[in-house]
């Protein structure tokens, strides 16, 4: 998901742009999903995540 902004950010050593593939991976490419914010259990209940805390999990 690309997030578009109300104004311009100023980068720096906490903010800085990504480069994004130009394509999709192949099927079966094991990838990594990293993030914060709620996570979100099969039951619907959220639970927010320590900002100091990055969570991570590996997708095949």
């Amino acid at each position: 998901m690309l997030l578009k902004l109300d104004r311009p950010v100023a980068l720096g050593v906490s903010v800085r742009p990504i480069p994004l593939p130009r394509s999709c991976a192949p099927p079966g490419t094991t990838c990594l999903v990293s993030g914060w914010g709620t996570v979100t259990t099969p039951q619907g209940e959220g639970t927010s995540r320590n900002p100091g805390v990055i969570a991570g999990v590996t997708l095949e």
